[in-house]
């Protein structure tokens, strides 16, 4: 049963990144001069204590978490604290620092862990369209939509 449920887990992470994969619109290809990061404010409290990660796409995979593995995969996401949360960006093992649009997929954890058996963890939401300037974007809960 252990092994239906990580095979579960790995499918519906390999899902996420396929679907952040086909969702971005690299719309001028350039980059930024500084290490970006994601904000999320008006959290609901029910939030506060959890944990938060996002992917997002350009021409590789964006991860939104505290840090990533030399395999450039997130290891250690963010904790939510007074109803904002604020997630440094990684494309592969360095910072993302681009100028793109992309749709991107949010989530709240109750780990700080995402390679726990239920990943994708508490809540998800979906922002359409960030743009992202010098790597940096900014949006709050009440844009998302659930997923």
């Amino acid at each position: 049963m252990k092994n239906v449920l990580k095979a579960f887990g790995i499918i519906a992470f390999v899902t996420i990144i396929g679907f952040s994969m086909a969702a971005c619109d690299d719309d001028s290809g350039g980059g930024g001069s500084s290490d970006g990061s994601f904000t999320l404010t008006n959290i609901p409290s029910q939030y506060n204590g959890k944990y938060a990660w996002l992917t997002a796409k350009h021409s590789k995979t964006i991860w939104g978490a505290q840090s990533v593995s030399s395999a450039g995969i997130p290891n250690a996401l963010v904790r939510v604290s007074g109803g904002t949360v604020s997630i440094p960006l990684w494309a592969d093992t360095n910072r993302y620092s681009g100028n793109d649009t992309c749709d991107v997929d949010f989530y709240f954890d109750n780990s700080n862990s995402m390679y726990d058996p239920y990943i994708g963890g508490v809540s998800q939401l979906g922002f359409a369209s960030v743009k992202f300037s010098n790597g940096s974007a900014t949006r709050s809960y009440n844009d998302g939509r659930p997923k």
